[in-house]
Order: C-alpha cells, then structure tokens, then sequence
C-alpha cells in the first residue's frame, strides 16, 4: 500500500475514532499500551490477508479481542470518514462527464462498466460451504462492481453465494433496482447511434 494511501486512512481513524486516539497510556504495572499506528496495522492485516483475529495475535503482538475490536472501530472509523467522498452516488457533473468519456471512446450513454465476479472465500465457516461453493468447488463469494474509466468505483456489492448467477446478482442489485424505479440517474443524457437518436431509458 502506497504511504500516502495509509496515512490519510490512519488520519481518518485518528478523527473518527477515540479508540485510535487514546495514546500509549502505561496500565496498572507500567506498561505502554498499543499506538494507534499498531491498532491500523493490525485491521489492515486482517483484512488484506482474511485471517481471522486470533490469527492476527501472531502477526502483530497483540491479544485476540484487541485484534477483533481494532478490526471493528477501524471499519467503523474508516466508513464514518471517507462515506461522503467515496461512498456516495455520482453527482450530475459526474454523470456527464463520465458520459462524456465512454462517447469518446465509443460508446455513447454508457454511464459505468458492470462486471460480477467471485472472490475465493478460504476461512469460510463449515455450515456454510454448501451454499457457497459453486462450479470451481470451493466456497466463493460473488460480487457486484460498477465503475467508471478512471477507475472510480461508485457501486459495489459483495458477499452473495456462488450459486448466484450474474441475472441473479443484478436482480439483487440496489443500483439496478434504482434505476427500475427511475429514481437513478438523475441526469438521463440522450445520444445518436448510428445517425439515430435515443434517449437514456
């Protein structure tokens, strides 16, 4: 992960966060608590390497439920932080212009790349292998993703079984029962294909 990327996560959790905040305070015998450097790391490593917390009392020195409550306020920290920027629908400026980009390349009205796919889930828990193992076998995850040329993604669901089809999964999915409903998009460009005009839905 590129420094610049930690830091501003770590400068979330520090605002967010009193968990995070508390410095290194001595307990009863004298010693330092955890920094919050250590308690950012040690959600990070549980995340990128899906271990569990207990795992996670090897790889950073600290107790199980320290691991499992660093996880949890990070989450919780990290979402509270970064929900208005990252986490939101596009504006109608972007919608325009990301128009604007697929047009130039060809593809005129395109407002989003969607793809679903499936993410191999390797500590799945016994009871549920059997919903979540699919045509490869073993226990899989699927997931929805849309996102724009930049790589902006403004639209991500995840953690169905892989007995879920890709019609299953956009069923399911809230964007696109947002646009069913015409509430989504807001700005409905309309574009010529091949000398004639349509308009957006």
């Amino acid at each position: 992960m590129p420094r610049m990327v930690y830091t501003n996560i770590l400068k979330g959790a520090l605002v967010e966060s009193d968990y995070f905040r508390k410095l290194m305070q001595p307990n009863a015998v004298g010693k330092l608590g955890i920094s919050p450097l250590v308690k950012v790391i040690c959600a990070l490593r549980q995340i990128s390497h899906d271990i569990p917390s207990d795992l996670a009392e090897d790889m950073c020195d600290v107790s199980e439920t320290t691991a499992s409550l660093c996880l949890d306020e990070f989450c919780k920290a990290v979402e509270s932080h970064f929900r208005a920027k990252y986490l939101q629908d596009p504006t109608d400026e972007d919608l325009i212009r990301t128009e604007r980009q697929f047009a130039r390349v060809g593809f005129p009205g395109c407002i989003g790349c969607v793809d679903c796919g499936g993410w191999e889930w390797k500590s799945c828990p016994k009871a549920l292998q059997g919903v979540m193992i699919g045509k490869e076998g073993k226990p899989t995850l699927r997931m929805e993703l849309i996102c724009y040329l930049d790589m902006w993604i403004w639209a991500f669901q995840f953690g169905l079984p892989e007995g879920f089809n890709d019609l299953n999964i956009l069923e399911l999915s809230t964007f696109f029962n947002k646009i069913l409903a015409g509430s989504f998009p807001t700005v409905k460009p309309s574009y010529t294909v091949s000398g004639i005009g349509i308009d957006w839905y």
